[in-house]
């Protein structure tokens, strides 16, 4: 049995703007005494950012909002394996049954981040389907990636 855990990961939100000679990415302001998160069932993880603690500055600068100043949603997942070694004869039958996120508790990914958006602050995705994609759309399977559904595998292996 192995467990992981980790801590919520930080992240900034920011806003894009055309300052004459290509889009940048802003830190927006801050609104003071709105709280940073929403609490609810109904959204993923049964949280979310608060769209109205952030403001977008009417000048193209830097905003309040600190870098990394958000969190994510935290991890945690315990995996099972079990192994039996099979003695038949001369030959070695190594049977073996993992099961990765035996809770089947859903694990989220960060929030959308850019503010001023419908999504912003809402989680989209699980955190597997958010590991290991690169630029071209093909990574690592979220199968087997931490935070993923459920899997089950079977192994044998004979040996001589």
């Amino acid at each position: 049995m192995s467990a992981l855990y980790r801590t919520a990961l930080p992240f900034t939100p920011a806003y894009a703007r055309d300052i004459g000679f290509g889009q940048y990415e802003f830190r927006p302001d801050v609104v003071r005494g709105v709280p940073l998160y929403l609490y609810d069932e109904a959204y993923p993880g049964g949280r979310r950012v608060n769209p109205n603690a952030f403001v977008i500055p009417v000048e193209a600068r830097q905003g309040t909002a600190p870098r990394n100043g958000v969190r994510a949603f935290p991890l945690s997942q315990i995996d099972l394996s079990l192994k039996k070694r099979v003695p038949l004869g001369r030959v070695r039958l190594d049977v073996g049954l993992d099961i990765f996120n035996v809770f089947n508790r859903p694990q989220f990914d960060r929030p959308e981040i850019e503010v001023g958006t419908s999504r912003f602050g809402l989680a989209t995705q699980s955190l597997a389907n958010g590991l290991g994609t690169g630029a071209n759309g093909r990574g690592l399977s979220p199968l087997f990636q931490p935070g993923g559904p459920r899997s089950v595998q079977l192994v044998v292996r004979a040996g001589f």
